[in-house]
C-alpha cells in the first residue's frame, strides 16, 4: 500500500508542475536517445553534483551557486526545479522505503554539505542498474532509472556507517530543439523488481513516406561532423588546461578552463569535473601570490638590514676620513631602519658630535680668512694632541693661505699622513701643494694614494688624468678618465675632458661619441657641439659638422670660433671658386656644397651653387639655391639679378621682372639688370617702358663705358631698334640699330630688322644689303629670308624674290609662317607669269591660311587658273567664294571673265552688265585689264561689247 501511494504522488507532483498536453509518440531511436540522456542526467550528473557538494576544496561562495544552478536552466541542470523531493538518505538510519522523511531538493544538498564528512576525493559511488521505457501520464512523459547509490565517509554526528541502498529517480522528459532533455522530478528508494510497465509509450515505425533515409542521411551526417568537431575542440582544450595545471601554469590552465565550461554542454559529463578545477586552480594561484607576498616581505627585510649595514660601513668610513657631518647622519640614517640598535654607537656618535664642533669653529674662521688666529689655535690644540692629523693638516692649510716656508708646510702635511695613512683629506690637501709647487709626479703620487683608499671617486680620477697628460702620459690619462665615467655616468664634465683628449688625438669617432654623451647629459653644452662639429669636420662628414657649427652659433659660442667656422666655410667657398675657373663644374660644386655644410649662412655659396646649376641650365635647381642665398642676406643684388636670369630662361617673365626690379632697387643704376629688366619687359609686350629703360643705358654710356663691353652696349641699341619697331618708331629704330651694327658689326640681328626698317621706309635696296648681310653672318632663318624676299619684291626682283620665299619656307621646320611665305613666293610667279607654278602656291597658301585670312587669296587663285586657262579650277573657285559672299565685285569679274574664256558671252555680258551698272567696273578698267587680253584679245572690239556699252551709258 505504501509503494502505491509513492508511485502516486510522484505522478502527482508531476502534474503540479506541469501543464497537460496531448498523447505523444516515439519512435524506437527517440526511445533510445530519451534512456540516454536520462542515464547521463543521473550517472553523470547527479552523482557529480553529489561529489561537487562534499568537496572540502570547493568554497562556500561556489556551492551556494552551483546548488542553485542544479534546479535551474544551466549547463549543470540536473533537476526540473527548486520544488523537487528527494526522500533523505543522508541520515544513515534511512537506508529502505521503510524510513521515508522527504526534502526539497535545496534542503537536501544544503544538508549534505553540512552533515557529510567532506574529502578531495570523489565519495559518492551511483551506479545505474536500469531504465524503465518512456512513460506517459496525463500528456506527460517521464522515466524513471534505477540505480545503487553508496555513501563511502561518514556523517558527521550519526555514528553509524552508511549502507548500500537501492533509488529510483523520476525524471521529466521534454523535446528542447533536435535533443531530449531529461531533468529529476523526484529521487526516492526503490527497487527495480517493482517495475511493471505500466503507462508505457507504445513505439511507433517510421512509415511517413515523405522522411526517406536519402533525406535525412546529408543532415545526420553534417550534425554528427558537427558535433564531433565540437568535441574535439572541447576535449583539447580540457587537455591543454589539464597540461597547464600539472606543470604548474595556472593562469593559463584557470583561462583554459574557464574557456572549457563555456563550452561544456552536459553532454561531455565534464561540468563538475571542470568546475572543481577552476576552484583548485584559483587555490593554487591564491597560495602563489601569498608565496611572493612573503618573498616580496623578505626581501623588504633583507634590504633593510642590507641597508643598515651600508649604512654603518659609509658613517665609520666618513668617520675615519674626517668627514664629521656626514657621518653623523649616516649614523642616524641607520638607527631610523634600527632603532634598537642605537645604543651600541652612542659614543661613537659623542666623539664624532665633539669633533665636529671643532671642525665647524675651523671651518668658519677658515672662510673668514681668520688664517692667523686659526693657526695659533691649532697651535694650540697641538700642544695638548700630536697624535690628531687634523690638527696638522689644519695648520697647513692656513701656512699655505699665509704663503708660509713651502717646507714646514710640506713638514705639517707630511705628518697628518703619518700619522693617518688612511686621512685622504691630507693627501689631497699634499697633492694640491705639489700642483702649485710643480711637482706634477708627487702629486700623482698623492691621487694615488688617495685612490687607493677611495677607488669610488670620479673626481680625483679626472683630476689625476689632467696631471697624466701634463706628464705626456696619454694612456694613462685615458685610463682614468674610462674610471671616473663608470663611477659618474651622469656627469658631463668627464666627458667632456675624455672627448678634449680624444680631439689632441686625433681619435674624432671616439671623440664624437663623448661629445655626444656630454649633450645629452646638458643640451646647453655650447662647446660640446662645437668641438663635435670640429670632428665631424675631421672625419668630411660636413653635413653632420654643419650642424653642430650651427647649433653652437644659435647658442652663442664664443665669436673665435665663430671665426674658425667661416674660415673653414670659406676655404671650401675658395677652392670651389678655383674650380668653377677651371670650367669644373662638378669640383665647383662638390667645394660649394661643402661651404654651405659647414656654414648654412653662407649666402655667396649658396649663389654660386646656383652658378653651377645655371651653367648647366638647370634653371630650377639654380632659382632654389638663389632663394636660399637671398633668405640669408635680403639684400643680395647680384642674387636677385641671376634669379630673375633663371626664371627668363624659364619663360616666367613676371616673376624675373619682379626680381630685376629688386636689383636695382637695392644697387641704383645696376645696369645688368636695367639691361634684363628692358628684355623682359619686352617679352611681356610692353615695349614702351622697355625703350625707356633702354634709353636710360644708352644716357648713361659716357660716364659707364668703360665697365662694360662693345657687345653690351650694341645689344642695348639692337634691343632698343627692336622694341621701337613693335611701336612703329621706325626712323628711330633704323638709327638705334645702326648704332648697334656701329659697335658691331657682326651682330647679325641687328642688320636684320634694319633690313626690315628699309623696308618700311622704303629703301629696299638698303633693305637688301642689310638682309644678305644677316644671312652671311648667320644662322639664316625663315624670317630673314622672308624679308630679303619683300626687299626684292618690292625692287621688281621676282625671280629672286621667289626663291628668297621658297628658301624661308623650307627652314620653317615648324611652319610658323607658310602662309606668308606661299603667298609671297605665289604672287612673285604670278609677276613672272608662271601661272601653274603660282596656283600651286597659292593652294599651299590656302591650306595653312587662318580662319580670318583666304578671301583674297582665293581671288588671286582664280585669276592664276584663268591666266593658265585652267577654267574649270578656276569656276569651282569662283563659286565657293560666291557661295559665301555673292557680292564680291572683283570675283564677279573674274565669273565674267571665266564666260568670256569658255566663249559663254551672254552670261559674261549678264554678269559685266550688272557690274557696269553698281559702278564696280567702267570702259576704261576693261581696256587695262590684262586678264581679258589674254583670255580673249577681240573681246573688247565685238559688236556685242560695244553694243553692251551703248545700253549701259544710256
Amino acid at each position: 500500500m505504501r509503494k502505491i501511494y509513492r508511485i502516486s504522488l510522484l505522478l502527482v507532483v508531476t502534474l503540479i508542475y506541469s501543464t497537460a498536453i496531448n498523447a505523444q509518440t516515439i519512435t524506437q531511436k527517440e526511445s533510445e536517445e530519451i534512456k540516454l540522456a536520462a542515464k547521463r542526467k543521473v550517472q553523470n550528473g547527479l552523482k557529480d553534483l553529489l561529489n561537487f557538494i562534499t568537496d572540502e576544496s570547493i568554497g562556500d561562495a561556489e556551492k551556494l551557486a552551483t546548488i542553485k544552478d542544479s534546479y535551474s536552466s544551466s549547463t549543470i541542470q540536473v533537476f526540473y526545479n527548486n520544488q523537487t523531493i528527494l526522500e533523505d538518505d543522508i541520515n544513515p538510519n534511512y537506508f529502505n522505503g521503510n524510513n521515508i522523511h522527504d526534502m526539497s531538493v535545496e534542503k537536501y544538498l544544503n544538508t549534505l554539505d553540512i552533515l557529510y564528512t567532506k574529502t578531495i576525493e570523489s565519495s559518492i559511488d551511483i551506479n545505474v542498474l536500469s531504465l524503465s521505457n518512456v512513460k506517459q501520464a496525463a500528456g506527460l512523459m517521464y522515466i524513471k532509472v534505477y540505480f545503487e547509490s553508496q555513501f563511502k565517509n561518514s556523517h558527521k554526528t550519526i555514528k553509524l556507517a552508511y549502507k548500500k541502498t537501492l533509488r529510483v529517480a523520476e525524471l521529466r522528459v521534454e523535446r528542447s530543439g533536435k535533443k531530449w532533455v531529461a531533468n529529476v522530478t523526484r529521487v526516492a528508494f526503490g527497487d527495480a523488481a517493482d517495475e511493471n510497465g505500466k503507462n508505457d509509450i507504445v513505439l511507433k515505425e517510421n512509415n511517413d513516406p515523405s522522411v526517406s533515409t536519402t533525406n535525412i542521411e546529408p543532415e545526420t551526417n553534417q550534425a554528427e561532423e558537427s558535433q564531433k568537431k565540437e568535441l574535439n575542440e572541447f576535449t583539447q582544450l580540457l587537455a591543454d588546461a589539464d597540461d597547464a595545471f600539472k606543470t604548474k601554469e595556472y593562469e593559463i590552465a584557470l583561462q583554459a578552463y574557464s574557456e572549457a565550461l563555456k563550452k561544456e554542454k552536459d553532454e561531455y559529463g565534464k561540468t563538475f569535473y571542470i568546475k572543481k578545477q577552476v576552484s583548485l586552480t584559483k587555490r593554487e594561484i591564491q597560495k602563489e601570490q601569498e608565496l611572493k607576498k612573503q618573498e616580496a616581505e623578505r626581501q623588504l627585510q633583507k634590504q633593510k638590514e642590507q641597508n643598515y649595514t651600508r649604512l654603518i660601513n659609509e658613517a665609520k668610513s666618513l668617520e675615519r676620513r674626517r668627514i664629521y657631518e656626514k657621518s653623523i647622519q649616516q649614523y642616524q640614517a641607520a638607527f631610523r631602519i634600527m632603532p634598537d640598535s642605537a645604543y651600541l654607537y652612542q659614543d661613537a656618535v659623542r666623539n664624532l658630535n665633539k669633533e665636529l664642533s671643532i671642525k665647524t669653529e675651523a671651518d668658519e674662521m677658515f672662510l673668514a680668512g681668520n688664517f692667523k688666529e686659526l693657526k695659533k689655535k691649532y697651535d694650540s690644540y697641538l700642544k695638548k694632541d700630536r697624535s690628531n692629523p687634523d690638527y696638522f693638516l689644519g695648520r697647513a692649510k692656513c701656512s699655505i693661505q699665509l704663503g708660509d716656508s713651502p717646507k714646514y708646510i710640506l713638514e705639517d702635511l707630511n705628518e697628518a699622513i703619518n700619522l693617518d695613512f688612511q686621512n685622504t683629506a691630507a693627501f689631497i690637501a699634499r697633492a694640491e701643494f705639489y700642483v702649485s709647487q710643480s711637482n706634477i709626479p708627487k702629486a700623482i703620487a698623492d691621487y694615488t694614494s688617495f685612490l687607493n683608499i677611495e677607488q669610488d671617486s670620479a673626481s680625483v680620477y679626472a683630476i689625476r688624468a689632467s696631471l697624466k697628460i701634463r706628464t705626456n702620459n696619454i694612456q694613462g690619462a685615458f685610463e682614468d678618465y674610462d674610471k671616473a665615467v663608470i663611477l659618474d655616468k651622469k656627469n658631463p664634465k668627464y666627458y667632456y675632458e675624455r672627448a678634449s683628449l680624444n680631439t689632441q688625438n686625433g681619435t674624432w669617432q671616439k671623440a664624437i661619441a663623448d661629445y655626444s654623451e656630454v649633450i645629452a647629459l646638458d643640451a646647453k653644452m655650447v662647446l660640446a657641439y662645437y668641438y663635435r662639429g670640429d670632428a665631424y669636420y675631421n672625419l668630411k662628414k660636413y653635413k653632420e659638422a654643419g650642424q653642430d657649427f650651427s647649433q653652437a652659433q644659435n647658442m652663442q659660442v664664443a665669436e673665435s670660433f665663430v671665426d674658425i667656422i667661416r674660415q673653414r666655410s670659406e676655404e671650401f667657398f675658395a677652392s670651389g671658386n678655383k674650380a668653377l675657373d677651371g670650367k669644373d663644374i662638378a669640383l665647383a660644386l662638390t667645394n660649394f656644397t661643402n661651404s654651405i655644410l659647414i656654414l648654412p649662412s653662407n649666402y655667396r655659396s649658396w649663389f654660386k651653387i646656383g652658378e653651377c646649376y645655371q651653367e648647366n641650365n638647370k634653371f630650377i635647381e639654380a632659382i632654389e639655391n638663389y632663394t636660399t642665398a637671398i633668405k640669408h642676406n635680403e639684400n643680395y643684388d647680384d642674387a636677385f639679378y641671376k634669379r630673375g636670369l633663371a626664371k627668363y630662361r624659364l619663360g616666367r617673365y613676371n616673376e624675373s621682372l619682379e626680381d630685376f626690379h629688386k636689383a636695382n632697387e637695392i644697387v641704383s643704376n645696376y645696369y645688368d639688370a636695367i639691361f634684363y629688366e628692358a628684355r623682359t619687359l619686352m617679352q611681356l609686350k610692353n615695349f614702351k617702358s622697355a625703350i625707356t629703360l633702354f634709353q636710360k643705358i644708352k644716357i648713361a654710356k659716357p660716364t659707364i663705358e668703360k665697365s662694360f663691353s662693345k657687345e653690351f652696349f650694341a645689344n642695348s641699341h639692337m634691343y632698343a631698334g627692336i622694341s621701337m619697331i613693335e611701336e612703329k618708331y621706325i626712323a628711330e629704330a633704323n638709327n638705334e640699330l645702326s648704332l648697334a651694327i656701329k659697335l658691331n658689326p657682326n651682330l647679325s640681328e641687328a642688320y636684320y630688322y634694319r633690313g626690315l626698317t628699309y623696308n618700311e621706309l622704303n629703301k629696299q635696296e638698303s633693305a637688301l644689303s642689310d638682309l644678305n648681310q644677316t644671312i652671311t653672318l648667320g644662322p639664316n632663318n625663315y624670317k630673314k629670308e622672308m624679308a630679303r624676299g619683300i626687299a626684292l619684291f618690292y625692287m621688281g626682283n621676282y625671280a629672286p624674290a621667289a626663291s628668297a620665299f621658297q628658301e624661308s619656307i623650307n627652314l620653317d621646320t615648324l611652319k610658323k609662317n607658310y602662309y606668308d611665305g606661299y603667298k609671297m613666293k605665289a604672287y612673285s610667279l604670278f609677276k613672272l607669269d608662271q601661272h601653274t607654278q603660282a596656283s600651286e602656291a597659292f593652294v599651299n597658301a590656302l591650306e595653312n591660311k587662318s580662319d580670318q585670312e583666304g578671301e583674297s587669296l582665293f581671288r588671286d587663285l582664280a585669276t592664276s587658273y584663268l591666266f593658265d586657262g585652267q577654267s574649270s579650277k578656276a569656276l569651282s573657285i569662283i563659286e565657293q567664294v560666291l557661295k559665301n559672299n555673292p557680292n564680291n565685285s572683283e570675283v564677279n569679274y573674274l565669273l565674267a571673265c571665266y564666260y568670256i574664256q569658255t566663249q559663254k558671252i551672254d552670261e559674261a555680258l549678264k554678269v559685266l552688265e550688272k557690274l557696269f551698272v553698281a559702278n564696280a567696273i567702267d570702259n576704261s578698267f576693261i581696256k587695262k585689264d590684262r586678264l581679258i587680253n589674254v583670255i580673249n584679245s577681240n573681246f573688247r572690239s565685238s559688236k556685242e561689247y560695244k553694243a553692251l556699252l551703248k545700253k549701259v551709258s544710256k
